[in-house]
């Protein structure tokens, strides 16, 4: 089971890293057609990610650990893990821009993607609501790189943490 679960959560995370990759440049408020479902596909990839994981490293814990108390700290993992994965969702949604306001007129409308370099942005709106430019870009870089590192970091600290205790014997032995 366990491995079942692993190996559909690798599919997802390379579904949810491609998607991430092609919105990170790619995405556009009034998309439509492809980019558009990428961006919807993006967004269900990782919410599936999340259940699969968290049950995925609960079912290690579960199956690998006749004495469930040495489990414990694992679990508390798995329960941060949960945590951290719902605030990438939400901030998923934050740096889904509906306008920019630039510092400059432009024209044409080549502006795209969350990682807007060169480009000079006073604030931004998204869902109605004025974000400035700071913590756009703080969203941005928890969102495309902090959070996945945290979470990836604490499902090898539950990996890690079961194959120490040892397969199926509390004591390691």
């Amino acid at each position: 089971m366990t491995r079942l679960l692993a190996w559909i959560a690798a599919a997802l995370a390379a579904v949810v890293v491609a998607t991430g990759a092609y919105s990170a440049f790619r995405y556009r408020p009034d998309a439509s057609g492809v980019a558009r479902a990428v961006h919807r596909v993006h967004a269900v990839a990782g919410w599936a990610l999340g259940v699969v994981l968290v049950l995925g490293l609960a079912a290690v814990i579960w199956e690998r650990r006749p004495d469930r108390r040495h489990g414990l700290p694992a679990f508390a993992v798995i329960a941060v893990l949960a945590v951290l994965l719902v605030v990438e969702v939400r901030i998923g949604r934050r740096i889904a821009w509906d306008q920019l306001a630039l510092s400059a007129v432009t024209t044409g409308t080549g502006i795209r993607g969350v990682v807007l370099h060169d480009v000079a942005v006073k604030y931004v709106i998204v869902g109605g609501r004025e974000v400035g430019w700071g913590e756009f870009r703080r969203h941005v870089w928890l969102h495309l790189l902090v959070l996945p590192t945290l979470i990836a970091g604490g499902a090898g600290f539950v990996v890690w943490w079961v194959r120490r205790q040892g397969a199926g014997h509390p004591s390691g032995e």
